[in-house]
């Protein structure tokens, strides 16, 4: 799928978020997040590091595990 924040420039992957027991979608290029439950929308995302932030994690800290790119129908491949 691609990022509809980076004027579609980056593609989107799953991400679990181990210190935070947290699946997220998060664009390769920019860094725009959703959580996996979330429609995948410009009106929408959060920046990663603000997402980290707010749940008290830097991104050095978080233990960030790739799933795999998603499709446009939010399937992994």
């Amino acid at each position: 799928m691609i990022c509809p924040r980076c004027d579609n420039q980056g593609l989107i992957y799953r991400a679990n978020i181990l210190n935070l027991g947290i699946t997220l979608n998060i664009c390769d290029e920019c860094d725009a997040c959703w959580p996996d439950t979330q429609i995948i929308d410009i009106k929408n995302f959060k920046d990663l590091t603000v997402f980290l932030e707010e749940h008290n994690l830097t991104y050095e800290e978080s233990e960030i595990i790739d799933l795999g790119y998603i499709d446009s129908t939010n399937e992994i491949f």
